[in-house]
């Protein structure tokens, strides 16, 4: 199962029955027409109520049935009109004329159609244009649906291949597909417009080009604006309130800007798919209230970079550090596709869908995060289709997930605290040689950790608590399925193999490990086993014992005994630090219990600790031993030495007797 964003959940509530404000409009074509305009009011009792004004007279509340009670259409100078539908010049210019609309149908003279109050049918259409490449303005017109409950579409303009002006006003909306659709048309400007809850999406412009969609309110639909197959589109000032999806669905979009705009509530900001390299996001858009960090095609040279962001979006970057993040809104928090080496740390990211997702990335790492997202469909971190990146340390709570790997490879899972979500790991079958080492899986129902894939390891997890509805239920549960083939659970070593911690299973133990294996489900009834499991929660080692010094020629020679407690995993190497201007810095690693240490001085005093390193990383420090170096004597240098000065002294006596005998 891939995890994508383009998915549509067409079971979302649809809009219920509020007032829309729909527009297309050139630059350059304004008439002085009638102007609806919405106002909301804060109540007493700390709700709002909605009203709705043309030409500053009111014309209804939040309740869409209030309209014309409060006021008569003539009051606000629209007239009641059917259903508008025409297809092709010759119809638009015979209505035109029957009906004495303004205009020529000229790019400086538009046809205006204006001011209307237009009843529909049910799964008719209020505004149905099509086949014409006639200029013509669509100015205030009230659209609204004859039965409220009856499903209908505001307006539909296909094949409309000149410049337009459309504001359009459609009430009680809540059965409607979209507010608005333009298929097939050029030179394109919606503006203006107030759109509320308006079914799956407020506009859809399909198979257009050179569009302008500015200075927009949407809101309460699944989606504000959908574009497919355009060209060269502009979404500027626009303001986006409650989208159930997105703000903007971008599907086979090509050169598309998004400036200016304000997302406020919405699950997500934006949606794309290949097109992205051909989309432009300054930093003058908004979520609510707070910068929308989008960048592609960056090398960040190494660069930390913090502040409040409402949604940070990188694609094809490399070499950054994103620091002390707080993002609590929105389906995405922070969303890396085609990235390398990034880093998400320290930072608090909740968000409705997926707080954190690398895609298509290698390198990339997720250190030291608070994250939570939504039990119903939620995940804390997505890894698909990325390979060598890390999850380190970070608290995972309340997801459907908490961390998901598709079609993942060689990632390092560590040391993360995953609970209380629906499943707290979960490897699709599809990930291969991923390695899951210290984590806390916790407290997550209905299970821990299911593995579809072949080849990961699973070593020294803590599992506890998972697949019970209650802690009251003491029955044992399986924490982990596996359906996969070659995933590892336990190694085989010297002086023994180990496992994970399985606190709601225990047996006898011997040297830390459970005698009896811990089944794990594999289907039905049939299981695969942890044959090394931890008795004790697994950690770091203890501190090494008997830390000794000697003074050799070489050096400083140390010597230590193993820690008493490995807790299963057997410890792989030795680090020495040595005390340096009040600073411990590391001198060496050894594999045994011996180091020498080389670079010392005669006479000279040094302090030592030695600490050993298992599978969960360094345990602690010894104790510390100080010592002073004393370089000892090599005494076959000084018979070396005596001896020659032996054969001096003789062969200096030998020549002066020599001498004494010649004279």
């Amino acid at each position: 199962m891939s995890v994508g964003r383009k998915e549509i959940a067409l079971f979302l509530g649809l809009a219920l029955l509020l007032p829309l404000t729909i527009g297309l409009a050139p630059e350059g074509v304004q008439e002085d027409l009638s102007t609806l305009e919405l106002t909301t009011y804060a109540m007493n009792d700390g709700t709002s109520n909605e009203a709705w004004y043309i030409d500053g007279k009111f014309i209804g509340g939040t309740n869409g049935t209030e309209l014309r009670e409060s006021v008569s259409m003539s009051d606000v100078g629209l007239t009641d009109h059917d259903p508008i539908a025409i297809d092709g010049n010759t119809e638009f210019s015979e209505q035109a004329t029957a009906e004495g609309w303004p205009g020529s149908g000229t790019s400086s003279d538009p046809y205006l159609i204006q001011c209307y109050h237009i009843q529909v049918n049910p799964n008719g259409t209020g505004i149905a244009i099509s086949n014409v490449d006639l200029f013509f303005s669509i100015r205030v017109c009230l659209i609204e649906p004859a039965d409220p409950e009856a499903d209908y579409s505001p307006m539909e303009c296909v094949n409309v291949t000149t410049s337009h002006v459309v504001d359009v006003t459609s009430l009680n909306a809540s059965y409607a597909t979209q507010g608005v659709l333009i298929v097939g048309a050029e030179d394109l400007t919606i503006a203006n417009c107030l759109l509320k809850e308006c079914g799956i999406a407020e506009i859809q412009v399909v198979e257009s080009s050179n569009v302008m969609i500015k200075n927009n309110t949407c809101g309460g639909a699944a989606l504000g604006i959908i574009l497919e197959g355009t060209n060269d589109v502009t979404l500027r000032e626009n303001n986006f309130q409650g989208m159930e999806f997105a703000a903007c669905d971008c599907v086979e979009a090509v050169n598309t800007t998004f400036e200016s705009n304000r997302c406020e509530g919405c699950t997500l900001v934006l949606a794309f798919d290949d097109t992205i390299e051909t989309f432009e996001l300054p930093e003058n858009n908004t979520i609510n209230g707070f910068p929308i960090f989008f960048r592609k095609n960056i090398d960040f040279a190494g660069q930390t970079m913090s502040g409040n962001y409402g949604f940070v979006f990188l694609y094809n970057c490399s070499n950054g550090i994103f620091d002390r993040l707080d993002i609590d809104f929105g389906t995405y928090c922070a969303d890396l596709e085609k990235c390398k080496n990034i880093t998400i740390q320290n930072s608090s990211l909740g968000a409705g869908k997926i707080p954190v997702a690398l895609r298509e990335s290698v390198g990339c790492a997720v250190l030291n995060n608070t994250i939570a997202s939504s039990p119903m469909v939620g995940v804390g971190i997505l890894i698909e289709d990325s390979n060598s990146s890390l999850a380190i340390e970070n608290i995972i709570y309340n997801c459907w997930m908490g961390i998901y790997l598709v079609q993942a490879h060689e990632n390092s899972i560590l040391g993360n605290c995953v609970q209380y979500n629906n499943i707290g790991i979960n490897v699709d079958s599809q990930s291969e040689g991923n390695t899951h080492i210290n984590n806390l899986i916790q407290f997550n129902y209905p299970l821990g950790v299911r593995v579809d894939g072949d080849n990961n390891t699973f070593l020294a997890n803590y599992f506890s608590e998972n697949g019970k509805s209650n802690l009251s239920d003491k029955e044992w549960k399986p924490s982990a399925i596996d359906t996969g083939t070659g995933n590892v659970w336990n190694t085989s070593g010297v002086p023994h193999g180990f496992g994970n911690y399985w606190a709601n299973f225990s047996s006898e133990a011997h040297d830390g490990i459970l005698d009896d294996p811990v089944p794990i489900l594999t289907s039905g009834e049939h299981y695969r086993y942890d044959y090394c499991a931890l008795a004790y929660p697994p950690s770091t080692p203890s501190a090494p014992l008997e830390l000794n010094a000697l003074s050799t020629a070489k050096g400083i020679e140390l010597s230590w005994s193993p820690p008493s407690n490995v807790s299963g995993s057997a410890v792989s190497s030795y680090t020495v630090y040595r005390l340096s201007n009040s600073e411990w810095i590391e001198v060496g690693v050894a594999n045994g219990t011996h180091f020498t240490d080389t670079s010392v001085g005669d006479g000279i005093s040094y302090s030592y600790q030695v600490s050993a390193t298992n599978l969960l990383g360094a345990g602690q420090l010894s104790e510390t031993l100080s010592t002073t170096y004393h370089a000892p004597i090599d005494w076959t240098v000084w018979l070396t030495v005596s001896l020659l000065v032996v054969l001096v002294v003789i062969t200096v006596a030998v020549l002066l007797t020599r001498r004494k005998h010649s004279t």
